[in-house]
């Protein structure tokens, strides 16, 4: 064996819960090795059994869409191996052997598929077809199960190029082989500036313009004109080029070919799950690179606060007709409800600063101070404009890209 890949989410590498703390499981896989709880107690008691067979090299390859990824999987191991050590169940020589990259790897990669949950449109394509088992089974966690995936032509995957034991000729089923920099550069392009950004901006304006589907929304020219002006204008400029994909060719193909296919039936209130988190991530960095850069200026930001403003009015849980909807889930909803709970959307409501304060000055969500960069007064002047009654999403939507805007 010269490697294992893994695709479990990123939840499924954690060993501690939201408090930062070891759960439970973790707890009692770092005392024994025989029946392990976690996913990572089973993985590291199957690399001590292949140290004991004969030390042999191994690549431990995380291929999840999430940054840093091999990092994780690293830690978490090397968490449990560390305990075991210390608890006697095994030899120090074991955890040597996990930290020596001669020995054991864990290559970062960037994977980029849209992958939805499958669809019950494509079960009846795919019965049509003659296909007998396509049945969906619908779990208590709002997610579908199906012996089929529904995904697109398009993918990336690129891997650190760090095998011990070697490894097949991967570049010839299209992988890219390069070094770990340039895998974070490539992911750092994809979350922070070319597509997450994007999708997260069609995911809030979507569910408030009451749409269900992401290729019907990009054929709505406004959002089509948001997006555009979010990647081209304000992302790229800032991103590091990572040389093995062009972030101006991606955009054009997540524009012209990838979002807009209608066999993809992705959604905006899938994508507008954990929003509170995805964030300081996919808008803080772009920020961040504005405030650090002195050929730019923070200010000049106009569709990141857009966004940000409309996420505020989203978390109302009404829409631009007036009517009420369920925001998606995420760890923060309560909480940040909670301000926005009394918000008039009949244009009367005053105090908005003292409203959304509490919200934008939360460094969990935003590492940045907004106030002092000046963002956060765009965010409440285009917050208080979407409330000012039925259509003020979509007139706000419009009236930026009127006085803001440029045809990409």
């Amino acid at each position: 064996m010269q490697f294992t890949t893994f695709s479990i989410t990123e939840k499924g590498y954690s060993l501690r819960d939201s408090k930062d703390q070891l759960t439970p499981l973790a707890l009692e896989d770092m005392q024994g090795r025989s029946k392990p709880k976690t996913n990572m107690g089973a993985i590291t008691y199957l690399l001590y059994a292949r140290f004991k067979a004969g030390k042999f090299p191994i690549a431990m390859v995380s291929t999840d869409n999430f940054s840093e990824n091999g990092l994780k999987l690293q830690e978490a191991i090397l968490t449990i191996a560390k305990a075991w050590v210390e608890n006697e169940i095994v030899e120090q020589d074991f955890y040597d052997y996990l930290i020596n990259p001669k020995k054991v790897s864990f290559p970062w990669s960037m994977i980029d598929r849209i992958t939805p949950n499958p669809s019950e449109k494509v079960a009846e394509l795919l019965t049509a077809d003659g296909f007998e088992d396509t049945e969906i089974l619908h779990s208590q966690k709002h997610t579908n199960i199906a012996p089929f995936g529904n995904t697109e032509e398009v993918h990336y995957l690129v891997i650190e190029d760090a095998f011990p034991n070697g490894r097949p000729a991967l570049e010839k089923a299209g992988v890219i082989l390069t070094d770990r920099e340039t895998v974070n550069d490539a992911d750092q392009m994809k979350v922070t500036a070319c597509l997450n950004p994007l999708h997260t901006a069609l995911a809030i304006f979507g569910s408030l313009l009451d749409y269900h589907s992401i290729w019907e929304e990009v054929a709505n020219p406004d959002l089509l004109a948001l997006i555009k002006n979010l990647g081209y204008g304000e992302a790229l400029p800032v991103v590091k080029n990572p040389k093995i994909i062009n972030p101006t060719e991606f955009i054009d193909q997540l524009l012209t070919k990838r979002l807009p296919n209608k066999n993809i039936p992705d959604t905006p209130q899938r994508i507008a799950a954990d929003t509170s988190q995805k964030i300081p991530v996919r808008y803080g960095v772009t920020i961040g690179h504005y405030i650090a850069n002195p050929r730019f200026s923070v200010k000049e930001l106009e569709f990141i606060p857009l966004v940000i403003a409309a996420w505020c009015r989203y978390l109302i849980g009404i829409n631009d007709e007036l009517e009420s909807f369920s925001p998606s889930p995420d760890p923060l909803l309560e909480e940040l409800q909670a301000f926005v709970a009394e918000v008039k959307l009949d244009g009367s409501q005053k105090e908005i600063h003292e409203i959304l304060k509490p919200i934008l000055s939360n460094h969990q969500i935003f590492p940045h101070e907004m106030y002092q960069t000046g963002l956060a007064e765009k965010i409440e002047t285009y917050f208080e404009e979407m409330i000012q009654g039925k259509g003020a999403v979509l007139a706000t939507l419009q009236n930026a890209l009127k006085k803001h805007g440029k045809n990409y």
